[in-house]
This record gives C-alpha cells, structure tokens and sequence, in this order.
C-alpha cells in the first residue's frame, strides 16, 4: 500500500484513471464514487451456493481474510476513489477471476488488474514478485509466469470489471456474471505454445 501512495504521489497514476475512465459505466460509477456498503460475511454464507456472494464468502472463510485488510486512503479525488475501490474489491476479483492466493495466483491477478485498468502499482508488484520468487524459490517461476501470462490475456479479453456492481450481485451465480463479463475461470484456461 506505502509504495502504492507513493506512485501516487508522484503523479503516476493519470493513466491509470484514463483506462478506467474510457469505459461508460465505469465513468459513471467514478462520477458517483460509489463505494463498497457494508455487508456481513456471515449473511453471504447463507446464500445459494455457486452465487457470487455464497463463493465470496467461502473464499474469505477458506482463507482467513478480513474484508477491511486493506489501508484507507485520505482524500476524495478521483484517484483515491479508484485506489480504494480496487483494494475494497480485491477479493471479489480473485472470486470472479478464479486466481486463488498464493504467491504465482496473486501475480496473475495483477496482470488481470493490469491488462483492466493499468494501476501502475500492479506491474511494479508482478516485476517484484517474479523477482522474489526467482531469488527465494525458483522452482515457482514457471507458475508466476504463466499466471501472469493468463491474467493479462484474461483481463484484455473480459468486458472492464470495475464498475461491477457487486452487492447488486450477491444473488448473481458467478457463472452468470462470468458470461456477462467474458470472463473463463483461470483453472480452465489453457495456454497455447
């Protein structure tokens, strides 16, 4: 989050704010900086399963998360408004994507958030995280690699997810939303020599 505000600061992040801008719904969810509402975890657990909010639920579960994990920006410009939304969001993208949480799927991640909006915080933690895991364990390169590979193609592919109305789709089979959003499940994709 630090080296995030510190990309901010330095005025990094126009383009950022352009990608997601060019998208109309996206504009206009900026225009009304809707932010996440409040929901209960325990509340989503007892929807259907297989629906976005059953699986989100399922997913902070499995691995211990915290829905508020994340550092609250000051200010109420329209890039702090986007920083926040993505970090509010994180796990709901790991849900829709398929990516799950180790090292490699988190780097995937990032290129999906990479090819859907060009945070530049996201290819500044995909260069250390291949870094990382080259110095720390090299026998994850491959999977870092692919997953980034995945990711990007994923997320040029799919229609912009950020202004995905989430709460309005807790009741949403994530299959459904996937479809909507042109989106395949990371665990399904094949990648071709």
């Amino acid at each position: 989050f630090a080296v995030g505000e510190w990309l901010y600061k330095l005025g990094l992040s126009q383009r950022f704010i352009d990608k997601i801008s060019a998208d109309e719904d996206s504009a206009k969810f900026i225009a009304e900086k809707q932010c996440l509402g409040e929901y209960d975890l325990s509340e989503l657990k007892k929807m259907t399963p297989g629906t976005l909010g059953r699986t989100y639920a399922d997913h902070m579960e499995k691995y211990a998360l915290r829905a508020d994990f994340y550092s609250k920006v000051s200010g109420q410009n329209t890039t702090v408004f986007c920083m926040m939304r993505l970090r509010q969001t994180h796990d709901l993208w790991h849900v829709l994507t398929g990516f799950g949480t180790t090292s490699p799927e988190e780097t995937g991640l990032l290129a999906f958030y990479t090819a859907q909006n060009e945070a530049p915080l996201s290819p500044f933690l995909m260069a250390s995280a291949l870094v990382r895991v080259a110095i720390k364990d090299g026998s994850q390169v491959p999977a870092t690699v692919a997953n980034i590979v995945k990711g990007y193609s994923l997320g040029l592919k799919a229609k912009q997810v950020f202004a995905l109305d989430w709460q309005k789709n807790w009741n949403t089979p994530l299959a459904d939303l996937r479809r909507q959003y042109n989106i395949t499940d990371v665990n399904e994709m094949r990648l071709s020599a």
